[in-house]
């Protein structure tokens, strides 16, 4: 029997550190939403865990709420700029 690539499974949750690369905040944040509970976490004999879905779906909201705001894209203004130099 043949295998072409492996099977990697998806883990259930992450460590906190681990937790806050995956979803590209500092680690404080991601302590900040397990206590506001936008993350679900729990811990296992002493070990804090935060779960990808809860991650996962925080990051799909957050992509929804971008798509749908209605807020006209910001218009770049022409400022003064910096002053030429004197020769």
């Amino acid at each position: 029997m043949s295998h072409d690539s492996p099977l990697i499974a998806e883990p259930f949750a992450l460590r906190p550190r681990e937790a806050a690369k995956y979803a590209g905040v500092c680690l404080t944040e991601v302590y900040a939403r397990l206590r506001d509970k936008t993350y679900e976490g729990y811990t296992d004999g002493g070990k804090r865990f935060v779960t990808l879905e809860s991650i996962k779906r925080h990051q799909q909201k957050q992509f929804e709420a971008s798509r749908s705001s209605t807020k006209p894209a910001r218009e770049l203004k022409a400022g003064p700029g910096r002053p030429k130099a004197e020769t």
